[in-house]
């Protein structure tokens, strides 16, 4: 009789057949995303057999399959609306599985991502942990480059201890916190545009009103008002990567504005409260949230960085690309004893 382990895996698209071998509670929040992803993935379908008639704009998600059973997922994920800028999840795998075959499967499920066919697609995204040296050789080995460190927080137990220290009567009457709307969308988008690099931005390939798109309760801006003066100095949007869970990107003004630490905490506070699972990303280079995340006793849970593949043409690739960071800053990260190595590089925001 072969052993399960020796059986072949395969990789398909998920459908509701699937579901049932999961192993996930039906009314979970993954479970029901998993049945959204289903309906998406038809239109998906539907998009990719008449890419004349309809630009690629759904999501997909593949499966590894081995002896009937699911082993794990990932997530294909458009970043723009035209369709140009796509985003692979991190592979998400049943918990009872062991290394090496962890290993195996991230790597099966990532590969057969990039063979789906998306008309129109121009460049790629993914993530990895900067602790995971597998995943990320795999990326390295299919072209993709280091762009960009990221912080992953969450709320701790130990915050909650700090919610009456900080009150809403120690905000500024000069700062309000709107929810993201046709108003100030453009507000939001400057202030996205400055927070990200050249070619990140050139590769994410995003319209303004984009940041209208993918709503939630959680996404907002702080507007600083003086008189008929309005800026927008911090902002939580969704991530690129943001679909099983809630992820969003804490983005803030080039110059850092003192008022934050007090209002960002009075948000943060209120979110940590009222949300079942949230997860904020920051650059890792940003000292100043960093300490704020600390100060409230958000829990750091992961370093992360974010790789991009063009399949652009060499003269372009080189262009977009001129800034990206070095891979010895990134094998830096994975070696955390060796001394540390000079890289002009890695101060990016």
């Amino acid at each position: 009789m072969q052993d399960d382990n020796t059986k072949p895996i395969t990789v398909e698209f998920l459908s509701f057949n699937h579901l049932p071998s999961i192993g996930m509670e039906k009314d979970g929040d993954t479970f029901q995303w998993l049945q959204l992803m289903v309906f998406k993935g038809l239109i998906a379908r539907i998009e990719e057999r008449f890419p004349n008639l309809l630009p690629a704009k759904q999501p997909s998600c593949l499966v590894a399959i081995q002896s009937n059973q699911v082993l794990g997922y990932i997530a294909l994920i458009p970043v723009n609306i035209k369709g140009t800028c796509w985003a692979i999840s991190e592979p998400t795998l049943n918990s009872s599985l062991k290394e090496p075959q962890t290993r195996s499967i991230k790597r099966i499920l990532f590969d057969n991502a990039l063979k789906i066919k998306v008309l129109n697609v121009r460049n790629w995204l993914t993530i990895c942990s900067t602790a995971n040296s597998d995943e990320l050789t795999n990326a390295r080995y299919n072209g993709f480059q280091p762009l960009k460190y990221i912080n992953r927080w969450k709320p701790s137990q130990e915050g909650d201890t700090l919610q009456n220290q900080i009150t809403q009567n120690n905000s500024s009457a000069s700062i309000k916190w709107e929810q993201i709307n046709k108003t100030n969308y453009l507000d939001v988008w400057r202030l996205a545009q400055s927070s990200e690099p050249v070619h990140i931005r050139q590769i994410i390939d995003r319209d303004s009103k984009e940041i209208l798109t993918n709503k939630s309760s959680v996404n907002g801006v702080l507007i600083s008002s003086e008189g008929k003066y309005r800026k927008a100095i911090a902002a939580l949007i969704p991530h690129y990567f943001s679909q099983e869970k809630q992820i969003f990107k804490l983005i803030r003004d080039v110059a850092w504005d003192s008022r934050l630490k007090i209002e960002l905490s009075i948000i943060l506070n209120n979110l940590a409260r009222r949300e079942k699972e949230l997860y904020i990303d920051i650059s890792s280079d940003d000292i100043e949230l960093g300490q704020l995340f600390k100060d409230i006793s958000w829990q750091l849970i992961d370093e992360k960085v974010i790789l991009g593949k063009t399949l652009l043409k060499r003269a372009e690739f080189k262009q977009l690309f001129s800034e990206q960071i070095g891979i010895d800053s990134m094998l830096k990260k994975l070696r955390p004893q060796s001394p540390p190595l000079p890289s002009p590089l890695r101060n990016i925001h």
